[in-house]
């Protein structure tokens, strides 16, 4: 007992839970089949309550035509019984909906006393209350219900109480009672039309709609095999659309869409890691064969291991920046969660970039001069949203980029510029410059426009500089001219 209780308990209090837990398509079938029968149910009753409106119009409008003819047939004999004349029950030609054998009448008169009745009713009489008596004078009918006893057994019956004026005072009430058993027997007929019918055609559109559902879901079942069968190893292959303009043909294309940006992820990630391997294998190489040299040798000449000490020093320098760089592009890659933005001012971090890359490599060993100008008045609004390493490393970048490729004792030409709804961060050089094809390859992971270049490079420098522009919603313009130089420039949205 206290199983059962607790049972009734959880299913009451977690319907929805239990109706979720019996899997989709008995949910649907559910569902289709709840809608129909509350569906049928509503209609039968609407159905029910017009039908025994109508037929109960009927029925008085039958029962007043018939008090009509019998209060034209009415005469009472010296027992005291109404007598009526056999050319009423002789109207073979008319069908009532009431058995006219059963039907009972009485007279009184309009004030409701006693005159005559019909011989079946024995000690009975039909009931009729004072204040119906000036109802039925003003409105000459009035129809109301009763339980009479007719041969021992009661019955329902309808009474129309017809009011006949006649000369003088003599003012009387016709009350004719009809059994109402063939009216009832409708109403019985009807409710268990219904109680037998809604319950079947319910049963018989749950079997057809779960004979139906199988197909009706193929696709979907289709979606959910194929997608199992998709892996790391196959992930060119897509799901199945349906050709039907539906919801379903909209998952399916979202779904594929998504399988898209994942192989083009793996793709690019698989690309990543086998360029990144091969950048770093290089130098690794170098650094070990140096090495093993080292360690075979016993003697060494004057100036040899200052040699391999600048040597070992150059590569450990490109291996730093060449996973500093990896790193920075994996921050990127890995989206919001590695990226803070806040109000960030670019003419104060120009300030402090460019006197840090004041003793860059490049810059001294090409003896160039390093120059930093604002475009804007003192107001000059240079604020942007941003995260702040990531701005510092493009500029750094940029910066760095254009000292590599500048010729000796050139200038490098720093600016930040204000804009009407945005600030500029532009980098010039007086370097070799290049051509428009190339530009496509500038921005590329490991991309390098000369691979056999003496300039050291990891060719990471401007593809980080392009995601930081990306994400930061900012525009690259790119404006070159062979044997003239070159100008990087970054637009940030105003803050």
């Amino acid at each position: 007992m206290f199983f059962v209780k607790t049972l009734t308990n959880r299913l009451t209090r977690h319907p929805l839970r239990m109706f979720r837990a019996i899997g989709f398509r008995m949910q649907l079938i559910i569902l289709l089949v709840g809608v129909l029968g509350t569906t049928l149910s509503l209609f039968s009753t609407v159905l029910y309550t017009n039908f025994i409106r109508v037929h109960e119009f009927e029925f008085d409008a039958a029962l007043y035509n018939y008090a009509v003819n019998v209060a034209r047939n009415l005469d009472v004999n010296m027992f005291g019984e109404v007598v009526v004349s056999d050319d009423v029950f002789r109207e073979t030609e008319k069908i009532f909906p009431f058995s006219v054998e059963r039907t009972l009448f009485q007279l009184i008169t309009a004030d409701g006393r006693f005159i005559a009745k019909s011989r079946e009713l024995r000690d009975e009489r039909i009931p009729i209350r004072v204040e119906d008596l000036e109802t039925v004078r003003i409105n000459r009918v009035l129809f109301s219900s009763a339980s009479i006893r007719y041969q021992t057994v009661k019955h329902d019956y309808r009474i129309a109480q017809l009011f006949i004026d006649r000369p003088g005072s003599n003012d009387f009430v016709l009350q004719v009672a009809a059994p109402m058993i063939l009216l009832q027997r409708e109403k019985k007929a009807l409710i268990l039309f219904f109680l037998l019918s809604i319950p079947t055609a319910v049963i018989a559109a749950g079997a057809l709609s779960y004979a139906l559902s199988k197909r009706a879901l193929s696709p979907i079942n289709d979606i959910i095999k194929k997608s199992k069968e998709i892996s790391a190893s196959n992930l060119s292959d897509r799901l199945p659309v349906p050709r039907v303009e539906d919801e379903l043909r909209e998952l399916a294309l979202t779904l594929n869409d998504l399988l898209n940006r994942l192989q083009l992820a793996f793709i690019s990630q698989e690309s990543f890691v086998s360029d990144a391997s091969h950048q770093l294998k290089t130098p690794l190489a170098i650094l070990k064969g140096e090495l093993d040299v080292m360690r075979r040798k016993t003697e060494f000449k004057p100036g040899e291991i200052q040699e391999f000490i600048e040597s070992a020093s150059e590569e450990v320098r490109y291996l730093a920046g060449m996973v500093e760089r990896l790193l920075i592009l994996a921050r990127v890659e890995s989206g919001g969660a590695g990226i803070q933005m806040s109000p960030t001012r670019l003419d104060e971090l120009a300030i402090d970039v460019v006197s840090r890359l004041q003793k860059n490599y490049w810059i001294t060993k090409k003896h160039l001069k390093l120059q930093l100008n604002f475009q804007g008045n003192d107001e000059s609004d240079y604020e942007t949203v941003g995260d702040f390493d990531l701005i510092r490393t493009t500029m750094e970048n940029l910066i760095d980029n254009a000292a590599k490729y500048s010729r000796e004792a050139t200038t490098v030409t720093v600016e930040v510029a204000e804009l009407e709804d945005s600030v500029a961060f532009r980098v010039k050089d007086e370097g070799q410059g290049f051509t428009s094809t190339d530009q496509e390859k500038l921005f590329s992971r490991f991309g390098r426009l000369d691979p056999n270049s003496k300039i050291p490079g990891s060719g990471l420098g401007l593809s980080i500089v392009k995601k930081v522009s990306d994400i930061h919603g900012a525009t690259l313009f790119v404006k070159s001219e062979v044997g003239v130089g070159s100008l990087f420039e970054v637009r940030f949205k105003k803050a």
